[in-house]
């Protein structure tokens, strides 16, 4: 990528007037996450050629990204203005989904479809728009439909496998597996895909099978922009392979985490000091089973204290949710163990996490009711 770069920052150079040159590395830019740069170039894009509207349409996407909803959504306004077709209006639906305005998403992105049936992405969008709204049953309509349009795209799999997984009341986990399966067969690079099968195949006590859906992932890419959320892959990978009676091959896993995350790691948490980032959670929880701090330090966390009366409903929830996180992955070292009675006490505890969350997807599993 850094190439193409250099080749268009040459091409540039000869001819400094080409909006389309400055549009192409801006687009490049904010793929490789130099949002600020990207900016740079699109906005003398537009200077240059002010009435192109997908210039509008990717400045606006990058103002999104930074959370400058305002701007983000001036400019796809003024792409709607200067082209009002499905391509506008795709966009724009999906700049108001990504800011949470359900309404205002679903109206553009019907126009969309009426103005191009035929593309896929239109109700992909649509579909998670109504799963944000917990409408699993139009969710589905949607993603059938573009899978429908484009079956061989993989992420469409993998949206109707999550919406599954996170919204259907009263469903059991395998229910995503042919989905998943279909996912990976179109997309074998795709880490999160990985993910969310090994989960299920974690409730289904296929201990080598899970992990080594966890560990065969290119972390340093995938939690690149929030690397702390890499410990969530290394706790299941220490769990899986502690019940599949291969504890060293965790501990290895957490130990190229740590380095990483210690030493190398950038992302949002860049500007935190060494010192600070072990406490970024859930990383405490990773560092539990590798036997660096024990249970009581995490129990005396400041953010484990739900009753602080500064903290707002959400904050509270976030809180509640941490305790339980923290009790499911005792209860799987008291299995492990054969504590059962214990195990069934922290899962007991773990009850009430969200089922989005694949911890949630174990405890139902495991609780003896």
């Amino acid at each position: 990528m850094s190439a193409k770069i250099d080749e268009l920052t040459r091409q540039i150079e000869n001819d400094p007037t080409n909006a389309w040159l400055y549009w192409e590395r801006g687009s490049l830019l904010g793929s490789e996450y130099q949002h600020k740069l990207a900016l740079q170039d699109l906005t003398k894009a537009i200077e240059l050629e002010p009435d192109e509207p997908e210039f509008w349409r990717t400045r606006g996407r990058i103002h999104q990204i930074l959370g400058r909803i305002t701007y983000s959504q001036n400019d796809m306004n003024r792409a709607v203005d200067l082209a009002p077709d499905a391509e506008s209006y795709g966009a724009r639906g999906t700049n108001h989904r990504l800011n949470h305005d359900d309404d205002e998403a679903l109206k553009d992105l019907d126009r969309a479809v009426a103005l191009d049936p035929l593309e896929s992405d239109y109700p992909y969008q649509r579909g998670l728009v109504w799963q944000n709204r917990d409408d699993l049953a139009n969710a589905l309509t949607n993603f059938d439909e573009a899978i429908r349009l484009e079956p061989d795209h993989a992420h469409y799999y993998y949206a109707r496998a999550t919406a599954l997984l996170h919204k259907k009341p009263g469903f059991i986990p395998e229910d995503a597996l042919p989905d998943l399966e279909t996912a990976i067969r179109l997309r074998p690079e795709a880490e999160w895909y990985k993910t969310e099968r090994g989960c299920i195949r974690y409730c289904q006590e296929r201990w080598t099978q899970a992990a080594d859906d966890f560990t065969n992932q290119d972390f340093r890419w995938r939690y690149s922009i929030a690397p702390y959320l890499g410990a969530e892959r290394v706790i299941w990978i220490w769990l899986a392979r502690r019940f599949e009676g291969k504890p060293e091959l965790g501990r290895e896993a957490f130990h190229e985490y740590m380095d990483w995350y210690l030493n190398e790691a950038r992302g949002v948490q860049r500007d935190y000091t060494r010192a600070q980032r072990p406490e970024a959670w859930p990383v405490p929880l990773a560092r539990l089973l590798a036997g660096e701090i024990d249970a009581e330090v995490i129990l005396n966390r400041k953010d484990f204290d739900a009753s602080d009366p500064i903290l707002v409903l959400y904050e509270r929830e976030w809180v509640y949710d941490r305790i339980r996180e923290f009790h499911f992955v005792l209860a799987q070292v008291a299995l492990a163990q054969g504590r059962f009675e214990k195990a069934q006490g922290h899962l007991r505890q773990a009850v009430g996490l969200p089922q989005r969350n694949p911890m949630s997807w174990v405890v139902s599993r495991q609780i003896i009711r």
